[in-house]
Parts: C-alpha cells; structure tokens; sequence
C-alpha cells in the first residue's frame, strides 16, 4: 500500500475535516473505523504520511484517496477533486457538476437518513441533513459526510413489506423497475468490489424472500452479483439470476421495449440456484451468478454453524450423516459407531470410531460454514463439538444398522438361506465383501446324495493329502472348515480346534491356510501366543475389535492354559478397557478358533474347550515328502476356492432343507449349539467320527490332571493324610540332612519326592519362598473341590478351618 501525495500538513486537514472524533494515541491517530462503523478505537492513522488501517474488522488499510474512494464509492478522479479541495489543493479538471438526480435513503419507518446525488458528468456523492439552530448560517444544509449514519438499503420500508425483490445495481434501475410494478433495491456507493462492502443488515432485510438479481452486463455488474449471491444465498427463501438481455442494465433493458410480462417470463425461466428452500433439500448453487451454463442439481446440506443454537446445528450434522448413509457405511457395534474399512492389502475390517473419522465422514455429508457480520461465508471443517455430541448420544438414538461382523464370501443366515448379494444384509447384519468370482454364486435349494457326494470329493481331494491319524481327525478337521464357513448359523459360541501333530512339518500350519484360503482368499494372519496374561487380554480385545473371521494361533510351544482365551472362547460377548483408554467396550466373539502345534497339552479348564485333529506323517522328517497331489496347495485352493465355498455351503444347506436332523453326537457344554450344527450337517453327509477322539484328547493331553494327581499322592504321602499348612509343606519341600559323604547338608529323600512331583507351573518358583507360598495358596484355593484321577484325589480346607488366619489343608480322596 503506497501512500497518497500529501504532506504532514495536509493529512492533518483532511482527517481533522473527515474525522474530527480522531484522538492522538503514541504516534498514531485512533478512532473508530468509519468503514465498517465499529466502536472499538481500532482505527489507526500515521499523521506523517496520511496511511490508515482497520486493526478489526476490515483487517485491511487504504492512503488518504482510496479511503475516500471507499466512503463515497465515486470514482478515483471525484474522490481526488474532492481531497483536494479539502486540504487547499486548486480544483483541476472537468468543469463544475450538474446535479440531475436525487435518491433518498430511509429507514423501514420512512425516517430520513441520507441522500445519494446523481451529477452530470456522471458521478455520484452521498450527504446527510444537518440543522443549525444559530447564528447566520442557521437553517438547514447539507453535509457531504454520512459518518455514523446507518446504512440501509434504498426504498427499504417496500422491501420490507414485498415477498419478491429485484437487486440491481443503482438507484436509477430502481426506478425504472418500480414504474413496471416491481419491488426493486440497492445498496448505496454502487458495484460492491469486495465482500466488506454488502453489510450484514442488507442480508438480513431480504431475509426469506424471493430474490432475483439482475446484474449488469459488464465485469463490476459481474463481481457485484458474486459478492451479494454469496451472502444472501442462505438466507432468502429462493434466489434466482437473471441475465438483461438488452443493453447494459435494467433500464437499458427497459428504455429497449422490456415490459412487465417480458420481465416476469424470465424470471419464471430462471432456475432457483439457492435458498432456504433449495438448502433444506440439501442443495448448493452450482453455476456463480452471470454463467450461461444451467445450475447444478441440488447435492448436499448446507450446515451453518455460527450464530445458531448448537442443539440445532447438532442436529443439522446428525440429519445430514444419517440422510447420506444409504447404502450404509456407518454402523452400530457394541455400542458404538462404526465403519469398515479395508488394509492395504485389500483384507476388510471392522473400523471403531474417533472423532476426527466421524468429522471425515460429517465432511463427505454436508458442506458447513459461517457467516461473518456482513454476511459473507466462510467454509469451515465440520466442528469437533459436533462429532463429540453426535458420539455421545444414546447409541439406541443414533438409527444407523447394526453390525455383526465383515464376511469375505458368501454363508448361511441363521435361517439357512444364503447370503450371496454384496453390501449389508439387515437379516443377518453381515456386510458381504465377496473376492472376484464369488459374486454369483449358486447354490441348490434342495441339494440331493449327488450333490452331497461331490461336495464331499471337492473337500476330500482339498485335504486328502494331510496324515490324519484316524478318521475322527479327518471328521474334526471337516468340522473345523464347517465351523468357519458356518459359523453366523452358529448362535453361540465355538470351541479351540486343536491341529496338533508328533513333529514340525506334518502340516498343520498349512491345514490352518486352508481354512483361511476358503474364508478370505489369501493367505492366513498368524499369531503367537502371548507369555503374559495381560498381553492376552490387550491382542484379544483388539482382535474382536476387527471381527475377524479366523484366529490362528500359531505353533503353540507352551502349555495351552491360556484363562482370557478360554473365557472368550465360551462367551458371546467380550468386554475390556480400550488401550490406551479410560472408556471400556463390549465386542460380540463372532470368529472362530485355531491353535497349532506339536504334541499340545492342555491345562486349567481348556480341555473342555477344544477339539482335536491330530496328524502324523510316520517319518522323522515329514517337510520332505513328496508325491502329493497338489504339490502346489495353496495355489490349488486360491484357483478352486470357489468350488470349495459350494461344496461346504452345499453340505449345509442340505442339512437344512431335510429340516435340521439332530445328530448322534452328545452336545458340548457350553457349545450346544455348534455341536448341534456341525455333527449335524456331517452326519447327514454320512461322515462319520466327529468328536470320537474326544475322550482321548483328555487323557493324553491335560497334562494338569496327571501332574495334580501325581502332587496331591506325594503330600497325601507326606502327611499321611494329616492336615498341613502352606509353611509346613514348604519345610517338607525343603527337608535336608546332613550327608558325611559329601559333607554337608543335602535334601532328603522325602523332599527330592515331593519336588518331582511338583506341578510345571509351580516349578519355577521352588527357590523363592515368598512367591512360592503365594502361588501355591492360589494354586489350592482356585482347585479346592477339584477331583483329579480314578481316586478323584483333592484338596479341602481342614475342617474347623474356615475362618482361621492361617490357612490349614488337607489331601482328600475316595475310597
């Protein structure tokens, strides 16, 4: 900004002549700002060389001629005579003005505020009425300063009143179009040639009216009915554009043969490109003002979100995400929002919700914005309060279909039927994400014995080559594929299958791939097993989070006695603290499980949780064979994964359609209904042995059992079934004599008993006292009443030791 050719002396005349009210303030000049009128002391002018600058509202400065310029809105070379004359300059130029016109500005009461002078060369200059009551000049003149005087739109009180308004230009066009009848305005000082300068109240004044503006056919006409369209369009009922087809204005237009009709049926033509009307349907303008183009058709809502109750702007953002969810993206899961999204490597996956997703997803719904003091909108990010308020309402509330899980290939509803059709099922609440080639698959309503015995050559070839050691394995590892293709027809929970072999390369890994091949196409996401249990609780919650279809937890080298596993594996739901947070969730165990690895024992109650599908290839060195029959097999499943996908929907489907036969097989505790559905649908295939090994796995495996019944035999020894206390078995357990041989004290024979009795997971605390008692305290109080053995040997508090400070046990069995 370049200052203006004055000398200290002469900006001292113009602002003490234009703004007397200006006070010395350190080296500048303040006062209010005489542009947007404010009352702060935020206007501040450099005395040496005239500069001033807007500090509020404006945020912006001019030179002596350019605020002068913005006050009257005449043009350069007036506003130039007009500071000239001001500070003593000689006038140069054209030759004296000739008034020809006068336009008188009114409040909505027709109160007198201003005038606006029409002079011949053509120019313009505003001046209000000033009464002196005194002296010789008394009477009443004219002041060419409207400082402190409203500004309005002109013929204001007929505005108010109309329901239909033409904006044009000047006040010349107002005339004319109100000679045809019409309710016609302005805005004083001619084209606006930034936004600053349509104020906040000339909105407010065609507040839910029907607006047509008719703009001049010339750039400034064009910037002008930019600047009002944006500030008006949210604000008025209906606004159109219209272009004057003769001439520059609407005069010309008019003095061109234009008549009421011919005025009207342009307007009708005129498409209505914004409004109340348009943005409650959620609509936006699609053309700027003076574009020949038609207008885009309405897209989104519209959400203004300053100087609104934020109840309503809330509920604006709420309506604005529920109208655009169709097809649903957004979802309700365990109480919470939630979308699917996908990994990088295309697998999908149930997203939980935070506030800035929730603000991504409001950005896609709805455009917001704000309104500054004169009107001009300002696009702004979906506020976050908005995204919490929507997050904090009662889930019930929020409307959106509830989710069960992601499936990446076709499966059964509870009701039998088949789920084929990609996107959200509401019967089933699955969303269907099926790989290329799944889209159409069909299956039979009433499949018949041939369609079974080639379902059933389909999975026998899949996984004829794995050495299963009886038939029972083969059977389970079946169940294990129908479990997990099945398993949203399975209302309840799912039991651990247990691939278990004698030795490191049998196959069972790859007969985990399988399973995870049919179900995603790719190949399987292992885990391991976590060593603390704390470290189970955090990968479990974040795994049910995601819903995946399969865990597999692979190669297992420790005891599988896992007590967060083996609660999520009998319940529906599973509820945890977030990582990270204060805030707890509850996930719905809708996946299902698989754990590897050679000669597995069981502990604790996961005996009962499991079932078993046991391999052994019969050599040293089973990852060398060779002569399979499909050398290549996950390349085999990922080309036939389709004809895999039929022939285990195919097997269950036809369960169903025979009415749902109830198989031979016990139930399960726990899992009644698995049991009920997988022993089901391979008993009425004809395939014999699911669970028979069942009685095996436990004597084999709970490697538990032996080692109580083994410990409690050596203290029953010990204490020849006398009561004990935790300190007097630790003495026991330490017992020494003193050995002359070696010289020197060594534990005896008693103690060596009891320690090789002692249970694996209490060995490795046997040379720390403390942590010793403690554990084994815990050991006895969370197996009291357990029976173990034929003896059905157990551990009781002594009698009459209920509510003793130390606590006294005792070895109890039957006869």
């Amino acid at each position: 900004m370049k200052a203006a050719d004055f000398n200290s002396s002469e900006v001292a005349s113009y602002y003490r002549t234009r703004f007397p009210d200006l006070k010395q303030a350190g080296p500048e000049w303040r006062g209010s700002c005489p542009v947007h009128q404010g009352d702060d002391a935020n206007f501040a002018v450099n005395p040496k060389n005239g500069l001033a600058y807007c500090h509020s509202q404006c945020g912006r400065g001019w030179n002596i001629l350019q605020l002068e310029q913005e006050l009257s809105g005449r043009p350069w070379k007036e506003c130039r005579q007009e500071v000239n004359s001001i500070v003593g300059r000689p006038i140069r130029g054209p030759a004296k003005l000739r008034e020809v016109a006068t336009y008188d500005y009114t409040d909505a009461n027709g109160e007198f505020l201003f005038q606006v002078v029409r002079y011949e060369p053509k120019t313009f200059r505003q001046r209000r009425r000033v009464v002196k009551m005194d002296g010789s000049s008394a009477g009443i003149s004219w002041e060419y300063n409207i400082k402190g005087i409203s500004r309005v739109l002109y013929r204001l009180p007929k505005v108010a009143a109309a329901e239909q308004v033409l904006v044009v230009e000047g006040e010349k066009d107002v005339e004319s179009l109100e000679q045809l009848g019409f309710v016609a305005t302005c805005n004083p000082g001619g084209a606006c040639n930034h936004a600053g300068k349509w104020l906040k109240n000339y909105t407010e004044s065609l507040e839910g009216k029907r607006v047509v503006i008719l703009p001049d056919n010339d750039t400034p006409g064009q910037k002008h009915a930019e600047i009002v369209f944006q500030a008006i369009r949210h604000r008025v009922k209906e606004l159109r554009i219209v272009r004057v087809p003769v001439g520059k204005d609407a005069s010309d237009w008019i003095a061109g043969g234009g008549t009421r009709d011919a005025i009207d049926e342009a307007i009708a033509q005129a498409a209505v490109i914004a409004g109340q009307d348009v943005s409650n349907d959620g609509s936006t303008p699609g053309t700027q003002p003076g574009s020949s183009q038609a207008p885009a058709a309405p897209t989104i809502p519209q959400i203004q979100v300053n100087d609104r109750p934020f109840r309503t702007i809330c509920q604006d953002g709420f309506d604005a995400l529920s109208s655009s969810n169709t097809p649903p993206q957004l979802f309700v899961r365990a109480c919470r929002i939630a979308c699917i999204e996908a990994t990088e490597l295309g697998r999908p996956f149930i997203a939980d919700f935070d506030e800035t997703k929730l603000r991504h997803y409001l950005a896609q719904a709805a455009d917001f914005y704000e309104l500054s003091a004169r009107g001009v909108r300002k696009e702004v990010p979906p506020p976050l309060d908005v995204a919490k308020n929507i997050q904090a309402r009662n889930p019930a509330s929020w409307g959106f279909p509830v989710l069960e899980a992601v499936v990446e290939a076709p499966t059964l509803r509870p009701d039998g039927t088949v789920l084929a059709q990609p996107g959200y099922d509401a019967a089933s609440r699955l969303y269907l994400v099926p790989s290329p080639g799944l889209e159409d698959i069909e299956i039979p309503e009433q499949p018949c014995s041939d369609h079974i015995e080639v379902a059933l050559d389909v999975i026998r070839d899949a996984i004829g080559d794995f050495p299963f050691v009886d038939q029972s394995s083969y059977a389970n590892a079946v169940g294990a594929m129908l479990t997990s293709v099945c398993r949203h027809i399975i209302s309840g929970p799912v039991p651990l299958a247990l691939f278990d072999a004698t030795t490191q390369g049998t196959g069972k890994t790859l007969l985990a791939e399988v399973i995870a091949i049919i179900l995603t196409g790719r190949a399987a996401e292992l885990m391991s097993a976590p060593a603390e249990p704390e470290e189970w609780r955090k990968q479990l919650t974040s795994i049910l989070i995601e819903a995946p279809p399969l865990v597999i937890i692979d190669n297992v080298t420790t005891t599988v006695d896992w007590g967060d596993l083996a609660k999520v594996i009998t319940g529906e739901m599973h509820r945890d603290r977030l990582l990270g947070k204060s805030q707890t969730v509850s996930v719905p165990v809708r996946c299902s499980w698989i754990a590897t690895g050679n000669n597995l024992q069981l502990g604790g109650d996961m005996a009962r949780r499991c079932y078993w599908i046991r391999m052994d290839a019969g050599c040293s060195d089973p990852f060398r064979r060779t002569g399979f029959k499909h050398e290549r097999l996950k390349e085999y499943l990922v080309e036939h994964r389709r004809d895999l996908l039929i022939a285990m929907l195919t097997l269950a489907r036809a369960w169903f359609a025979a009415g749902q036969p109830k198989s031979s097989v016990p139930p399960v505790g726990s899992f009644e209904r698995w049991t009920e559905v997988v022993a089901g649908i391979l008993e009425y295939a004809r395939v014999e042995g699911f669970l028979a090994n069942s009685e095996k796995l436990f004597e084999q495996s709970d490697i538990e059992r032996t080692d109580w019944e083994t410990f409690l035999e050596a203290i029953e020894d010990a204490f020849q079934g006398a009561a004990f206390t935790i300190a007097e078995l630790w003495e026991r357990l330490n017992e020494k004599s003193y050995e002359e041989l070696v010289r020197q004290s060594v534990l005896t024979d008693r103690a060596e008993e009891l320690r090789n009795a002692l249970p694996i997971d209490l060995t490795r605390w046997i040379d720390r006292e403390g942590q010793f008692k403690q554990r084994l305290g815990v050991a006895f109080n969370s197996r009291r009443g357990r029976r173990f053995g034929k003896r059905q040997m157990r551990v009781e508090r002594a009698s009459g030791d209920a509510h003793g400070k130390v606590a006294r046990w005792k070895v109890v069995a039957d006869a």
